[in-house]
């Protein structure tokens, strides 16, 4: 602290007698630095540069920024570069005029700008160095007319692109990263990663697919591809329940099948049921409908759609204003042989006031005795509308 308040007052002193071309040496002990004043050939422009640990080797109307192999801290003003725009500018260069630390303003075009040639810190840990609470450490503010920017570049042609960590170190596997190229360099590739399970939930490709859930770096071959798209459909409130297996009955009555069962939040929903089955002989009756349970829900109205004679050659419609074991619609069918199987069709409007429980129900109505076998891919879909 002493040879600092030494070189100060040593500074000022000497300061009074400087002029334009004025070049300044002060000694403590072995430590030497320099101030320098000068102008250049340009209007108005003038340099005023300190060299802490230096000694400048000339004084005069010529750029000094270029001349000395130590660190150096300069004032430019009035600066003409070689497309006669007028600078300001502050900066410290090391050997090889190196500006480590570079800002500068261009008053013909009325643009500034500030650069550090390395890594740039920001520490808000220390005591009395925070910024405001939930303030933002760093904040940018431009007025274009477009938009402000933020870029991350890798130079290195051989990289594998660049990223962008939130919420960790770079040591850390807290967090995510936003990244480019985070596979191969040169494949355009963007994704986000969550750097702790090394997933990416969220990644766009080359084409501009966008592939959405994967664990894996994944490339889409659709406009945007999904993961689990059965999770993505319950998402946009779309519940489908398949058979994945065939499931016969042989003498039951309609009962509730577990596998067609949906909970329905509030709101109005549409439900359709597609139904495959076959009879094993005899005519029973096929018989479906809509059930609830629990919750409170404004029925709405529902409609099936049968086949009405052996063969399916020709189709029956029941239509009815509410839903429920009082709507159940059957017809009696004989034997599948030949086609295979048959088709039936159900669609309902409800409104669910509470959330609800709604049930596909089918089986045979009498006479019974017979098998019947609900064939895959028979569904259950309810989505919502509102």
């Amino acid at each position: 602290m002493k040879r600092v308040l030494l070189f100060s007052s040593i500074f000022l002193a000497g300061a009074s007698p400087f002029s334009a071309q004025t070049l300044q040496s002060f000694t403590d002990g072995a430590v030497s630095g320099e101030v320098s004043f000068t102008h250049g050939t340009n209007t108005g422009h003038s340099i005023i540069a300190l060299a802490p640990n230096g000694i400048m080797a000339f004084a005069g109307p010529t750029p000094i920024d270029s001349r000395y192999d130590f660190g150096m801290l300069a004032v430019e003003s009035q600066w003409i570069d070689s497309f006669g725009k007028t600078w300001d500018e502050f900066y410290f260069t090391t050997k090889g005029n190196l500006r480590v630390l570079y800002a500068g303003r261009n008053i013909t075009d009325g643009i500034s700008g500030f650069g550090v040639m390395g890594s740039l810190w920001i520490d808000g840990t220390q005591t009395g160095r925070r910024n405001t609470a939930n303030s933002p450490t760093v904040a940018i503010y431009d007025n274009q007319s477009t938009f402000a920017s933020i870029s991350v570049k890798n130079m290195n042609s051989k990289s594998k692109g660049a990223q962008l960590i939130l919420g960790s170190g770079f040591s850390d596997s807290t967090g995510w990263s936003l990244q480019h190229d985070p596979d191969v360099n040169g494949t355009q590739a963007f994704a986000i990663l969550n750097r702790s399970s090394y997933t990416f939930p969220f990644q766009m490709d080359n084409g501009g697919r966008i592939s959405l859930g994967f664990t894996g770096r994944h490339t889409a071959t659709k406009a945007v591809e999904f993961a689990q798209p059965k999770q993505v459909r319950e998402g946009l409130n779309i519940y489908s329940k398949y058979k994945t297996s065939d499931l016969g009955r042989t003498n039951v009555s309609a009962s509730v099948d577990s596998d067609f069962t949906v909970t329905l939040d509030p709101g109005i929903w549409r439900v359709s049921a597609d139904l495959f089955f076959t009879v094993g002989g005899g005519t029973p009756g096929f018989w479906a409908y809509f059930d609830v349970n629990g919750g409170s829900v404004n029925r709405g109205w529902s409609r099936w759609t049968f086949p009405d004679s052996t063969g399916g050659s020709s189709v029956k419609t029941y239509t009815f204003r509410v839903i429920g074991n009082n709507t159940g619609a059957y017809q009696s069918i004989g034997p599948a042989t030949g086609s295979g199987g048959y088709f039936v069709k159900g669609e309902a409007l409800v409104t669910v006031t509470s959330a609800t429980s709604l049930q596909l129900v089918w089986g045979q109505w009498s006479p019974q005795g017979q098998t019947t076998t609900l064939l895959a891919p028979s569904c259950l879909v309810a989505t919502r509308v509102d």
